[in-house]
């Protein structure tokens, strides 16, 4: 919504237990501008895609401009529940690593949740957290984030820590960050 480029990007795949392809990225009209996230799916190995329309993670807005950024998916092999995890540059949540979730996946029609916001400890403030990469152990499993905060700038050399965390109940409540 409000996006009218098909500039895509980030994009990130993974498969639930029945075969089907998520398939998550990023669409918007370049740098500076909004930027929306979303999940498609197809079940044919990407003859046919639903409507990205009807996968909405995040909206980009206008007003602050708002980029979704640097998602990256999961899918839980155990009930096929969908785990996205990006950095909103600019708005509310601005360089703050974020989580949302969808429980069953396309089966049943995605309503992601409302973002958690990761980074809330002070150590993160002012800092530009970004990259966000999950994984789960096994089905059902513990998930696992991780992320680089970048807390001296963004450029060539700059340093950056890397953070982990986990949650044992489908991203319900997380461990502090180490």
């Amino acid at each position: 919504p409000g996006v009218s480029s098909s500039t895509m990007s980030d994009p990130s795949l993974a498969y639930g237990n029945d075969g089907t392809l998520y398939y998550s990225a990023l669409m918007h009209g370049g740098s500076g501008q909004a930027g929306t996230l979303f999940v498609t799916t197809t079940a044919d190995q990407g003859a046919n895609w639903t409507d990205p329309a009807s996968g909405i993670v995040a909206a980009g807005a206008t007003g602050p401009v708002v980029l979704q950024d640097k998602e990256h998916i999961a899918v839980d092999q155990a009930n096929n529940n969908v785990y996205v995890a990006w950095t909103p540059i600019g708005g509310t949540n601005d360089q703050e690593v974020v989580f949302s979730s969808d429980a069953g996946g396309v089966g049943n029609g995605f309503s992601f949740a409302a973002p958690t916001v990761l980074t809330t400890a002070a150590a993160f403030n002012g800092c530009l957290n970004q990259g966000a990469d999950l994984t789960q152990q096994g089905a059902g499993g513990r998930l696992y984030l991780a992320w680089t905060s970048f807390c001296s700038g963004f450029g060539h050399g700059d340093p950056g820590t890397v953070y982990v965390t986990f949650s044992d109940n489908g991203g319900g409540t997380w461990a502090a960050p180490v």
